[in-house]
């Protein structure tokens, strides 16, 4: 892993390559599972900010990117417990959404 990080920085196309097939495939995952928790009345439905929408998704990545894959049971029930849930059905009420 660190050696493709190392080959981003001489290889832009390979970097461009990489972070659509990994940050696709993510945004693909949490709209599915915020579309289905929004279909059950679980969060809002509208104009929650983007960088919510994928904050569990960036933690997870982070885990696996700095610490050794797998993640753990306790590791992903935090970022779903600690963060996730909280952002999601408890977004800030005092600004706008950004798009």
């Amino acid at each position: 892993m660190h050696g493709l990080l190392a080959d981003f920085q001489h290889d832009l196309a390979l970097l461009d390559h990489v972070r659509g097939k990994i940050f696709g495939v993510a945004s693909d995952i949490m709209h599915t599972v915020l579309t289905r928790a929004a279909d059950r009345g679980e969060i809002p439905t509208s104009n929650l900010p983007q960088r919510t929408l994928t904050a569990p998704m960036d933690l997870a990545r982070e885990e696996v990117l700095f610490n050794a894959p797998p993640l753990s049971a306790q590791t992903i029930e935090s970022i779903i417990d600690d963060v996730a849930i909280p952002l999601l059905c408890n977004p800030p009420a005092d600004r706008p959404a950004r798009a």
